[in-house]
């Protein structure tokens, strides 16, 4: 089930995209001396098939170099009748490398499209046995107006076109795009069908070395002689190239002057996103034109008045690239006003754009709050498998004049809870120094906290 998130944009555009929020916390630590805890704790759970374990046990250095592209493929259906596309490629070295594919969708039918990789012939970790494929929309033309002079939203289609995507987990619940390890010599990258029709036409493998800190790229354009080309664009938000749902419309906002286009007393669709764009993965993507290569700051009118105590988090690609790590989590904070700025962590991140079209595309994501939805995923199966445990003795009505003695039965279980106790206070901790104090999520999770701590000191307090 997919994470949720929103935000909205405006003249220039709008954004959506919720994590968690914040409580009371034990100590008064940063946000920075959380995260290493926190990937410890994940670390050290990790399933052996899951793209964690992959990441921190066994993938293989960044490669680095030139994208890998392969437009043949050999056909065939496997033994279990699953339709599959063999692309035989050679890489110059052991490494890892991000996954891209290029595909086309008939207008026709609309099942969800899944796939599955396998890589010489085995599925390296979990998340790569099934993964989607995002359909394309388009508005078709421009809005239409009613008798009273307001706009009508327009008619959505699928689009035809081809489209380029990294490929992601099933719910989208990491923010890096899955990877995979390549052999020096020769690989067969097998993709197989599970469910919906597309038409692959490209497998792209981009090493994962080339995406980069911002620090180490703008060192390398500083070198490179590469500027700031000069001179502004602005394009309506509302007016997007694509989006990957249709839920994702332009809609009117009446709260501010400033938002354009306007006009007194006339419903004007000038705004899209908002709580329409609030699924992890959504994206929407834009066309600019430039007139001069180079570095260019992405500046947005937005509003994410939605979710107090929390930001929303885009992923930001140009021309279908990552170009720096720190794309993957820009954050958007919660104001119930309209707000503008210039997309950026600290500073203001430049993006570089060829002359002519480049495609702009954001996607909602759980930003740094990735790795917290995962450890609470662990603990919640680790609940569910205590409660099991505990279930084959007390049964689902305990008596409660009885003496069940579980600490003597399952001394396991009632130690666990003091464990999984402390690992809810470091995403507590954290999610409150990430998303700033007054987070119901922390809150609800704090609370929690306290009925583990009491079970585990007084096993009595379970029935």
């Amino acid at each position: 089930m997919r994470k949720s998130v929103s935000l909205l944009l405006a003249a220039s555009l709008l954004l959506s995209c919720s994590p968690l929020a914040s409580a009371k916390s034990s100590e008064k630590k940063t946000e920075e001396d959380m995260f290493p805890l926190l990937e410890k704790i994940e670390y050290e759970n990790a399933a052996e098939d899951s793209y964690s374990y992959f990441l921190t046990h066994s993938a293989f250095k960044d490669a680095v170099g030139e994208d890998i592209v392969i437009t043949t493929a050999a056909e065939y259906s496997d033994a279990d009748g699953a339709e599959c596309l063999d692309f035989a490629l050679d890489a110059p070295e052991n490494g890892r490398y991000y996954l891209k594919l290029e595909y086309t969708v008939p207008a026709s039918g609309r099942e969800q499209i899944e796939r599955g990789i396998r890589v010489n012939g085995q599925t390296q970790y979990g998340e790569l046995s099934e993964f989607i494929l995002e359909r394309e929309y388009y508005d078709d033309g421009e809005p239409k107006k009613d008798f009273g002079g307001n706009e009508i939203r327009p008619e959505q289609k699928q689009s035809e076109a081809p489209v380029t995507n990294y490929i992601y987990d099933y719910s989208y619940s990491y923010n890096e795009p899955l990877s995979v390890n390549l052999n020096a010599g020769k690989n067969i990258v097998t993709v197989y069908k599970l469910a919906g029709e597309a038409n692959i036409q490209k497998l792209i493998l981009e090493p994962a070395g080339n995406v980069k800190s911002y620090t180490e790229l703008k060192d390398e354009r500083k070198a490179a002689g590469i500027s700031e080309a000069g001179g502004s664009v602005t394009v309506e938000a509302e007016k997007c190239l694509a989006k990957s749902s249709t839920t994702i419309y332009p809609i009117p906002d009446r709260t501010s002057a400033a938002t354009s286009p306007s006009q007194a007393g006339k419903i004007m669709l000038n705004t899209i996103g908002a709580g329409h764009w609030s699924i992890a993965g959504q994206y929407i993507k834009w066309n600019v034109k430039v007139d001069k290569s180079g570095l260019y700051k992405i500046s947005l009118r937005f509003r994410q008045n939605s979710s107090p105590g929390q930001a929303s988090t885009r992923t930001v690609y140009i021309n279908n690239k990552l170009q720096f790590k720190e794309a993957t989590e820009i954050t958007f904070g919660f104001d119930s006003s309209w707000q503008s700025t210039n997309l950026g962590g600290g500073e203001d991140y430049l993006f570089y754009l060829d002359a002519g079209d480049n495609e702009i595309k954001m996607r909602a994501t759980p930003g740094r709050l990735d790795t917290v939805l995962r450890v609470l995923d662990d603990c919640v199966d680790g609940f569910n498998a205590i409660y099991r445990k505990l279930l084959m003795t007390i049964g689902a009505t305990p008596d409660l004049l009885r003496d069940y003695r579980l600490d003597v039965l399952y001394p396991e279980q009632i130690a666990a809870f003091g464990t999984y106790a402390d690992k809810l206070t470091v995403c507590a901790d954290f999610i409150e120094q990430y998303c700033g104090k007054g987070n119901s999520g922390a809150a609800l999770i704090r609370s929690f906290i306290r009925q583990l701590e009491k079970m585990n000191k007084d096993p009595d307090t379970i029935v």
